[in-house]
């Protein structure tokens, strides 16, 4: 019985390396490049050699060194054929092909959140704006559709929202075809919420628990998870928080009731792998959540994401899609709307919110963290890590998980919003 165990584990093992030899097609973006000029596509390390070939997705190929590209850039799409090694993650490859980006077309609803300065030879008919972490081209073939009080293209402001269709160009920026904007408005229920979920983390006993009951009738009430009692991580988390707070909203009196109150608690809480964050501006941050995060560029990602979140109402807002809304009441409807909750992973859990709109939500709060992050001159080439540091139940190494989705996101946008190109045309 013994040896017939051998035997049979001999053959799976010789059937695993007879199929580890036939030729794998891997593409994907690049989510590693090391100083060698080596890279990773999608977590797996891609192997040269000296006959491996290199070609532009529409070129010929070529062997020669000169033929590869000097630089390569995080999110570069690209197709790898060789053979891969499942053991070492690795794929030695026997050609390499450059996957051209192409213009895309693009829409959403979203907060303006920055107005670059107005160049004195710019027409009157055009405006860039920032917003769902885009640059967004106004031009005079753009339409355009204003909710009251505004009536131009000169009211427009930041903390206004923008419901936007365009084309993205190969520099990043988006070329609007449609847009309607129009003011943030806070609903009388919006407010009453804020206020009702308004509290102190900081003042929760450490023995608060929220019993299986009350969790099925209401959801989870952060009002009852108690703060992890850790001075130093608790004043490493609200320097980085308060440090991503938009210019924009630090600008903003506290009268003004679009006005938000970040505060950052460290939680006790060992099952979440994200920060939480209520609509009055309190993110609940795991302390799991802290201690996985190798640097603060990583911990910043997770912040300037549920910063993003609270910002763009998220949870107001999601639906089975992103439906352009025809008329100047567009961004006045869509901020009228107010969900109770305490955040997007609570309202998914829950089931009140489609797995669709949830994904669209992630992907919109991860563009626009990108861009709080670069503001505040955080890393932005961390943030994908830190949510494949997340991704896992267990501490693993990034080896040892397969990319999430949420990652793969940014690092599609790191390769079509920040890509080089992106960045020498960048606006401050």
């Amino acid at each position: 019985m013994c040896g017939a165990r051998i035997l049979l584990a001999a053959l799976l093992v010789f059937a695993s390396v007879a199929r580890a030899q036939d030729p794998y097609n891997l593409i994907g973006c690049i989510t590693a490049i090391q100083h060698s000029g080596a890279f990773d596509i999608e977590g797996i390390h891609i192997l040269f050699t000296p006959t491996t070939k290199f070609r532009t997705h529409t070129g010929s190929f070529s062997t020669a060194p000169a033929s590869r590209p000097a630089t390569y850039y995080l999110g570069e799409s690209i197709e790898a054929v060789g053979v891969l090694d499942n053991f070492s993650h690795t794929l030695t490859a026997s050609r390499i092909t450059l996957v051209p980006a192409k213009p895309a077309s693009v829409r959403g609803i979203a907060i303006i959140d920055l107005i670059p300065s107005v160049a004195a030879t710019q027409p009157a008919s055009d405006r860039t704006i920032r917003a769902d972490g885009f640059l967004l081209h106004i031009t005079a073939k753009t339409k355009l559709n204003f909710a009251a009080p505004l009536t131009s293209i000169a009211d427009i402001a930041t903390n206004q929202w923008v419901d936007y269709s365009g084309v993205q160009q190969l520099d990043g920026t988006v070329l609007l075809d449609y847009a309607g904007i129009g003011p943030n408005k806070v609903s009388h229920m919006e407010d009453w919420i804020r206020t009702k979920v308004d509290y102190d983390p900081a003042a929760v006993p450490d023995g608060s628990h929220q019993s299986g009951v009350s969790k099925a009738f209401i959801g989870v009430d952060p009002r009852k998870i108690p703060p992890y009692r850790d001075a130093a991580m608790q004043a490493r988390v609200q320097r980085i928080g308060e440090s991503l707070i938009p210019a924009y909203q630090r600008a903003l009196p506290a009268s003004d009731p679009n006005k938000i109150n970040f505060r950052f608690q460290v939680i006790d809480s060992t099952k979440w792998r994200d920060a939480a964050s209520l609509s009055n501006g309190i993110i609940l941050v795991p302390r799991q959540v802290v201690e996985r995060m190798q640097n603060d560029d990583q911990l910043a990602a997770v912040l300037a994401d549920n910063i993003a979140e609270t910002i763009e109402k998220d949870t107001l807002h999601i639906t089975s899609t992103y439906t352009k809304v025809v008329g100047a009441e567009v961004a006045g409807d869509v901020a009228g709307i107010f969900l109770p909750g305490a955040g997007l992973a609570t309202l998914f859990a829950g089931g009140k919110v489609s797995a669709h709109g949830y994904t669209l939500a992630l992907q919109q709060s991860g563009r626009v963290s990108l861009c709080f992050l670069h503001d505040a001159g955080y890393d932005i080439t961390q943030a994908p890590l830190a949510w494949w540091l997340l991704a896992s139940k267990s501490v693993k190494p990034i080896e040892q998980v397969p990319i999430p989705p949420r990652a793969d996101t940014l690092y599609i946008v790191l390769g079509t919003t920040w890509n080089p190109i992106a960045e020498a045309s960048r606006l401050p």
